[in-house]
């Protein structure tokens, strides 16, 4: 039996042949073709962020666990995780898949009206985070011509008053936490937008 490992770029197999040199069966060993992730973005929890992960070879067939190892990096705090899949038995060579951990959402816990403009108030969260963004807009779908935004860089903040001279104006305010990482360039990663409140202007 002549066995040739499979890699990730090159289809493998396993050949037997006769005393006489003839071949009498051949097998492919259809290389690693696709690593799926079940999602490609969590929410930092604290602890480890873990995908389940599902390997096909070439013809479309789960490879199995007993073919590979796993290993994670960078899966817990807010930023770039990966995990790299490094073949072994019937396969060698390996693949690594990223994955973002974003930040928690923010809670928007109260907006109060002001004499022109207004003061919004958010649940603290200073752990993993750099600062925040606050959109206010008179549209509800916070479309980009009727929206403003404000950058908070401090993530021990709770509270920002917006001004605003459009009295009696309707607004509709949204936030979300970012986290800045510095290395090869740098890089934001966002929470998912709060839930939005609305707010009218004071006119006196």
């Amino acid at each position: 039996m002549v066995f040739t490992v499979a890699t990730v770029e090159k289809d493998g197999s396993y050949i037997k042949k006769c005393s006489c040199g003839q071949i009498e069966s051949q097998q492919t060993v259809f290389r690693p073709a696709q690593v799926t992730l079940s999602a490609d973005q969590f929410v930092y929890t604290g602890k480890k962020r873990v995908p389940d992960i599902k390997i096909t070879d070439a013809s479309g067939t789960a490879i199995s666990s007993n073919n590979y190892d796993i290993r994670f990096q960078n899966n817990v705090k807010v930023g770039m995780a990966s995990v790299t899949i490094i073949f072994k038995g019937d396969y060698s060579g390996q693949i690594t898949k990223f994955f973002r951990i974003l930040p928690k959402r923010v809670k928007i816990t109260n907006v109060t009206q002001k004499k022109k403009g207004f003061l919004v108030k958010w649940k603290k969260q200073n752990n993993q985070i750099t600062g925040y963004e606050i959109q206010y807009s008179t549209s509800k779908k916070f479309t980009k011509k009727a929206t403003k935004r404000i950058i908070v860089k401090s993530n021990k903040a709770v509270s920002r008053i917006i001004s605003s001279k459009r009295a009696g104006k309707k607004y509709y305010i949204r936030l979300r936490a970012y986290k800045t990482i510095k290395g090869n360039g740098t890089a934001k990663f966002y929470s998912k937008w709060s839930k939005a409140k609305a707010v009218t202007v004071r006119r006196k």
